[in-house]
């Protein structure tokens, strides 16, 4: 189900411990606010979650990730 919180929306930066303050994640995050907005309140992940997203866009999505699967998975194989 998807949240209506703030944090949901990447709006809210919530730190509980030094160390996760600290990590790398967060400090790029913070230092890139607008993009993370962005990425997490893109309009395909808000219709994803609230299940209104069109049949036709999924498929397609499904595609381009089985297309991404197939050659990362090759291209892994060739660099062990």
């Amino acid at each position: 189900m998807p949240k209506n919180d703030e944090a949901s929306r990447g709006e809210e930066i919530v730190t509980t411990t030094n160390s996760r303050a600290n990590s790398l994640f967060f400090q790029l995050r913070d230092a890139n606010r607008a993009g993370w907005k962005a990425y997490v309140d893109h309009p395909f992940l808000r219709q994803l979650a609230q299940g209104n997203l069109p049949g036709s866009a999924f498929r397609h999505y499904l595609g381009q990730d089985y297309l991404f699967l197939v050659h990362f998975a090759r291209a892994y194989g060739l660099a062990i």
